[in-house]
Order: structure tokens, then C-alpha cells, then sequence
């Protein structure tokens, strides 16, 4: 979520990258706190949560 484990910027837009990344160097809290929840989210992404999901999805694909 923006301003919890990342910070969103607008596609193609150097200025809004820019300021989210000034945003960053700039504000200690707003650093540690995106950096933590970057940690958190990344926790989900593992092989094996990743297989499971996958095994689930086609598993709802086969019963339609």
C-alpha cells in the first residue's frame, strides 16, 4: 500500500519518481516505516506461497 510498504508514482512521470524518491531521502519515520512494510510484504512472496497460490487458481479454473 502506498505510504506503508511502498510509495506509488504515475506511470511515466520522472517528476513524480523524483519527489517520491526526495521524499524518501528526506524523511527518516516515512524510511523506516516504507522499508519495514517492504520487509512484511516481501514475507508473502516465497516458492512455496507462490506454488500454492498457483495450485489454487488452477484448481478454481478446473471446476468451472
Amino acid at each position: 500500500r502506498d505510504g506503508e510498504n511502498m510509495l506509488l508514482a504515475p506511470a511515466e512521470n520522472p517528476d513524480a519518481l523524483a519527489a517520491a524518491i526526495a521524499r524518501l531521502a528526506d524523511d527518516d519515520e516515512l524510511r523506516r516505516r516504507i522499508g519495514t512494510g517492504a520487509a512484511l510484504l516481501a514475507r508473502e512472496f516465497t516458492w512455496p506461497a507462490i506454488a500454492e497460490a498457483t495450485l489454487a487458481f488452477y484448481a478454481e479454473l478446473a471446476t468451472r
